[in-house]
């Protein structure tokens, strides 16, 4: 049988409205989320420098630009007043149980985790538990180079010890629509780097600029082919 719902409050908080309340004397926004629970309509917070930016959501739907948030979008950007649609991502899979799961509730929700979300000026933060992992993410923008930061911490609170394989994921746009744009993106990887990289030599204003996406650490391996990911006819909810 499922796992009934986790029970979520406003403890904490002020001006809680069974979704969310303020933090830190009002610096920050919380969302707490469970079960199959989401705002009435996306709630999002815009994190930006002059030229670079993103926003994300309190499901943790992001969509990052460069230069022009309409006629640049390195990732896609869903106009849907109801379905929050992620096109990047963060994974978190356990090698023992092959079992995966992220802080972000727009992915693999679990009904049974509560999915916290903080939105600060600059800086928003996503943190959720499954068994005896917890893990937190940290979304910011560089103040001037136009970079998307993301840190994760990911804490054992059990007796045992965790294999874990993370996987970091972004569905290039690299225009203004991603159905118009696809069939021109041609991915790559640096070689110095092992960043992955993408370009889409066929935009009239921005076919010179280079997208790419990087981690730190060893051991690395990636893809440039969705299917190979997500599997055919998958989504980012279920790689």
């Amino acid at each position: 049988p499922a796992s009934p719902p986790a029970m979520v409050d406003g403890e904490g908080l002020s001006f809680w409205n069974g979704f969310g309340g303020f933090a830190e004397e009002g610096r920050e926004y919380v969302v707490r989320l469970s079960g199959g629970r989401a705002t009435p309509q996306p709630w999002i917070n815009v994190i930006a420098n002059r030229d670079f930016g993103f926003h994300t959501s309190s499901e943790g739907a992001s969509f990052t630009w460069s230069r022009n948030s309409r006629d640049f979008q390195i990732t896609p950007w869903c106009n849907d007043p109801v379905t929050d649609r992620p096109g990047e991502g963060i994974y978190i899979r356990d090698l023992e149980t092959g079992g995966a799961f992220s802080p972000l509730a727009c992915l693999l929700r679990d009904p049974a985790a509560v999915y916290e979300a903080r939105h600060a000026p600059g800086v928003s933060t996503f943190s959720a538990r499954r068994g005896d992992l917890a893990a937190i993410l940290t979304q910011l923008v560089d103040p001037s180079d136009p970079v998307k930061v993301q840190r994760l911490l990911v804490e054992n609170r059990g007796t045992k010890p965790a294999r874990l394989r993370v996987y970091a994921y972004a569905e290039w746009g690299l225009g203004n629509g991603r159905a118009r744009t696809a069939p021109f993106i041609v991915p790559g990887r640096d070689e110095a780097t092992g960043a992955l990289t993408a370009r889409n030599p066929y935009h009239l204003e921005y076919g010179d600029r280079i997208a790419f996406l990087a981690c730190g650490g060893d051991e690395q391996t990636f893809t440039c082919d969705r299917t190979e990911f997500l599997g055919a006819g998958g989504s980012t909810a279920a790689p």
